[in-house]
């Protein structure tokens, strides 16, 4: 893995529950060289199989507490989503999180660089099958789901986790790539004029 050296990227997973924003992320970060989960404060419960790494679980009563200081507050079910403003301020290195479009908006009015990869599935079906698993779920519309991912700089089908899991890879090195380049080009046309 090569290591990137750029002013930081947040990758911001957009889909609805059910879609595999986890499990692609995940799969990312063990993939792609230095990118990290940004953690999400919740109010759920600790999970069964006890893998919450990426999950700060507080009550309702600290969860209340913190809402002055929460970029981007979701409720799904009973319970409440937000990622904490001090794990975006100062935030080194590129980092990956499952977020809400309107979340991907608010972390931008809070100047950081945000790259949104909008989640389809192949069909309604899947949507409906994978949904109707999902224990603490928001019940989305395919059509819904397809009008929020279309808002994103990209799109990626989650028919084939594998496949999607390298597309993603792919968006993060052109824009890492770009980043690079719009960091280096401005020395370069300064070094030309001297």
């Amino acid at each position: 893995m090569e290591t990137r050296n750029h002013k930081h990227i947040i990758f911001a997973l957009v889909g609805p529950s059910g879609v595999g924003k986890s499990t692609l992320a995940d799969l990312l970060c063990e993939q792609v060289a230095d990118l990290q989960y940004l953690s999400t404060c919740t109010t759920r419960s600790r999970r069964d199989d006890g893998d919450d790494r990426h999950y700060n679980i507080c009550n309702r009563r600290n969860f209340k507490q913190c809402l002055p200081n929460l970029v981007d507050v979701k409720q799904y079910g009973e319970h409440q989503y937000g990622i904490h403003r001090n794990s975006v301020t100062g935030i080194k290195g590129d980092h990956i999180t499952a977020i809400t479009l309107s979340g991907v908006n608010s972390l931008r009015r809070h100047k950081c660089n945000v790259v949104s990869i909008g989640l389809l599935l192949q069909s309604p079906k899947q949507l409906q099958d994978r949904t109707s698993r999902a224990a603490d779920t928001e019940r989305t519309s395919y059509s819904e789901m397809a009008i929020e991912a279309a808002q994103c700089d990209y799109l990626a089908i989650n028919d084939d986790v594998d496949e999607c899991v390298s597309k993603i890879a792919e968006i993060i090195k052109t824009e890492c790539a770009k980043m690079q380049l719009q960091k280096t080009t401005p020395n370069q046309n300064e070094e030309k004029r001297s």
